[in-house]
């Protein structure tokens, strides 16, 4: 997504750990809400990696061979 942080990315998979095994759907439903709250929180506290370019020679030393 342009602008956001690659890095910075959590999946929430609300199909297999709540609409398949909760028969009740408003407890899959508070469920749902709980594990939405979880990765924003888990996003809240990460701190954005920034992406680097290096720039490496193509040399190589071989030493006993």
């Amino acid at each position: 997504i342009v602008g956001l942080n690659p890095y910075m990315y959590e999946q929430v998979s609300i199909r297999e750990q709540c609409a398949w095994v909760h028969p009740d759907r408003n407890e899959a439903t508070e469920k749902a809400k709980d594990l939405m709250a979880m990765a924003v929180a888990r996003i809240g506290s990460m701190d954005p990696i920034d992406e680097r370019r290096l720039y490496l020679k193509p040399v190589a030393l071989v030493i006993g061979g």
